[in-house]
């Protein structure tokens, strides 16, 4: 079970995707600027497409964040080891029900708007709330990954 906690954590998918998404928003966006001032053509759907690549990248963050110890936190030093031990099951406890409630809500409004189409790319508005679900799991999976390793020592 420790070595495949160990494969997966190593694994830099959050890194791979957000960087595929951020050179694809800066092709669209910089092709959409060109045409629009240098040719006077303007695509109606780059900035559509920036937006939602920004909310991916943003997603993305959630389980890199807390991969590695990024985000930002409450320095509790000065509390004694059991009470440092509390806080930190209390800080993941937290952070585990707002991402499984963002999980879920983002479930539930995929499937509200299942029938709803973006303004610009024509795309089923539930695939964006859906993406938002995985990736808010995705961090669950880390930070059930990181109670693991520190359980363990690693």
């Amino acid at each position: 079970m420790r070595r495949f906690l160990s494969s997966i954590a190593d694994i830099q998918i959050e890194r791979l995707i957000g960087v595929v998404a951020l050179l694809a928003i800066f092709v669209v966006m910089l092709t959409g600027v060109v045409l629009r001032y240098g040719f006077s053509f303007s695509l109606t759907w780059y900035e559509e497409f920036g937006r939602y690549g920004l909310i991916l990248i943003t997603g993305l963050g959630i389980g890199a964040g807390i991969k590695n110890r990024s985000h930002i936190v409450i320095d509790n030093g000065y509390l004694p080891v059991s009470l440092r031990e509390a806080a930190t099951l209390l800080s993941s406890l937290v952070t585990l029900a707002f991402l499984c409630a963002l999980a879920w809500y983002a479930y539930a409004l995929a499937g509200a708007l299942r029938a709803s189409r973006s303004p610009a790319l024509q795309l089923p508005t539930g695939w964006f709330y859906t993406a938002i679900a995985i990736l808010a799991l995705l961090g669950v999976a880390r930070v059930i990954e990181r109670a693991l390793r520190a359980k363990s020592g690693s």
